[in-house]
């Protein structure tokens, strides 16, 4: 994976919020690469998978629920209201378990008809 530290201010929840993407769309984030998404030369970079994923994410809310396309909007621009972004920090954990886990949660227990 290429360093994106600057531009991603957690690489793991944003990870998460690629491979939400990508089930949702059943293919490669990659694989919705426009000319927008490619540096001057025409080529991938560092940004290139931010840009793809930042406008797919922003999108989401067209056919998914609620719960879900803000979850993963979450973890795609790390927006969770806090000035550190480190899993081991006790506030970013727990404003990520209520922006990401809970509605995820929720979602599936609706599905499926199970509650915990």
């Amino acid at each position: 994976m290429k360093k994106r530290h600057r531009f991603v201010k957690n690489e793991m929840v944003f990870a998460l919020g690629v491979a939400l993407l990508e089930l949702t769309h059943r293919c490669p984030i990659l694989s919705f690469k426009e000319a927008d998404d490619l540096n001057e030369f025409g080529q991938e970079d560092m940004m290139t998978e931010v840009s793809i994923a930042t406008r797919l994410a922003d999108n989401l809310n067209s056919f998914e629920s609620e719960n879900y396309a803000k979850a993963v909007l979450r973890c795609i621009r790390c927006s969770f209201d806090t000035f550190t972004y480190d899993l081991n920090n006790q506030e970013f954990r727990e404003r990520f378990y209520e922006g990401v886990v809970l509605p995820l949660q929720l979602d599936y227990e609706h599905v499926t008809g199970r509650t915990n």
